[in-house]
C-alpha cells in the first residue's frame, strides 16, 4: 500500500511539473508567434527591383531569424566571390519569413520594412507551393488589392537531397525558370528558362560569419521579375535549418 502510494504521488508531481514546463513554454511561445504573424504596412513599391539588367549582383544577408534578410546592392567587381562587398548602410529592400502566419508567408518589404509583395505557402500541397503577390493599391484609401506576380512549386519531393524549384508568371501556369537544389553541393543555383538560357545565379557564401547570398543576373530578361528569386532564397534558406 505504502509504495502504491509513493508511486501515485509521484506521479501527480511529475503530471505537474510536466504541465508546468509546458504552460511556461507556451506563454513564451506565443507571443513570439502572435508578433511573427503581424503583417506589414501595405502597400508600397518595389519595383525597382523587379527587372534587374545582366551584370546586376544584388546580396542578401540573414538577419535574426530563421529566412530573414537584407538586401544590398554588392559594390565589388567581376564575379570573383572574393571581390564580394556591399555597402551595409543602403539597404534595398527586407524580407520576413512569417512562420506563424497560416498559410506561411514571406514578406518583401522596402528598406524600412514596409510590405510590397509577399509569397504564401500552401496549406495543403504535395509538394512546397509559394503563390506570389503584390500589392497595387495603399489599404489607407480602401484598396490594398493583391495581385498575383507568379509562383514557385517544389518538386522531387522523395529525393529531398535534390529539391527542384519550378518559377511560374503572374498567369501560374507558364513555368518560366527551373531551379535545382543540390542539397550539400557547393555550387552556385542556376535558374534556367525551359530553353535552357541561364537567367540568374545565386550562391550561399560566408561573409563576416553571416548567413550571405549572392544573387547575378545573367541575362536580360525584362519579362522576369527577380523578386521571385530573392524569395525563393529564403524559402532555401528556411528549409535548409
Amino acid at each position: 500500500m505504502g509504495s502504491s502510494s509513493a508511486r501515485l504521488i509521484i506521479y501527480i508531481a511529475s503530471s505537474l511539473i510536466g504541465c508546468c514546463v509546458a504552460i511556461i513554454i507556451l506563454a513564451i511561445l506565443l507571443p513570439i508567434g502572435i508578433i511573427n504573424s503581424i503583417p506589414p504596412e501595405y502597400c508600397f513599391s518595389t519595383q525597382h527591383l523587379k527587372y534587374l539588367p545582366a551584370g546586376t549582383t544584388i546580396a542578401l544577408r540573414k538577419t535574426y531569424g530563421l529566412g530573414r534578410f537584407e538586401l544590398f546592392n554588392e559594390t565589388g567587381n567581376g564575379d570573383n566571390i572574393s571581390n564580394f562587398k556591399f555597402n551595409t548602410s543602403t539597404i534595398v529592400a527586407t524580407m520576413k519569413f512569417r512562420s506563424w502566419a497560416i498559410p506561411y508567408r514571406i514578406d518583401f518589404m522596402t528598406s524600412e520594412q514596409k510590405g510590397s509583395a509577399e509569397g504564401r505557402g500552401a496549406s495543403f500541397s504535395i509538394g512546397q507551393q509559394v503563390t506570389l503577390y503584390e500589392c497595387r493599391n495603399d489599404i489607407s484609401t480602401g484598396g490594398g488589392d493583391f495581385t498575383v506576380m507568379g509562383r514557385i512549386s517544389q518538386t522531387n519531393i522523395i529525393e529531398f537531397w535534390k529539391r527542384t524549384y519550378e518559377i511560374y508568371d503572374a498567369t501560374t501556369t507558364n513555368k518560366i525558370a527551373t531551379v535545382e537544389d543540390k542539397f550539400g553541393i557547393n555550387e552556385p543555383f542556376v535558374a534556367r528558362t525551359p530553353d535552357g538560357v541561364v537567367v540568374a545565379e545565386f550562391q550561399q557564401i560566408t561573409w563576416q560569419l553571416q548567413e550571405t547570398w549572392r544573387l547575378s543576373v545573367k541575362f536580360d530578361m525584362p519579362s522576369f521579375d527577380m523578386r521571385s528569386l530573392m524569395i525563393l532564397v529564403s524559402v532555401i534558406s528556411y528549409n535548409r535549418n
